[in-house]
């Protein structure tokens, strides 16, 4: 049985305002057991942070195609090193 279902972003979310007019995320209820790590910032590292092979190897063919039309930041170490005051970063998200 597969308990993980999708739900509304929350409106108190910090990316909600940015979502106002866009339809480009998605929000997941997982229902976590009573002995798993609940800090949302370590969950986050961990599925953010440790990429799938071949995750990273689409990454690789978006960083070359994205090259391709000259945008300034472009790349996933572009990402990583540009930061942005006041925001905490996960991988390159």
């Amino acid at each position: 049985m597969n308990s993980i279902r999708e739900v509304a972003l929350p409106h108190d979310s910090s990316i909600a305002l940015y979502n106002a007019h866009a339809d480009f995320s998605d929000a997941y209820l997982v229902p976590l057991s009573r002995d798993s790590v609940h800090n949302p910032e370590l969950l986050a590292k961990f599925i953010f942070e440790q990429q799938a092979s071949w995750v990273m190897g689409l990454m690789s063919l978006r960083d070359k195609l994205v090259k391709l039309f000259g945008l300034e930041i472009s790349t996933v170490a572009d990402l990583q090193k540009h930061d942005i005051e006041g925001v905490k970063r996960v991988g390159f998200f």
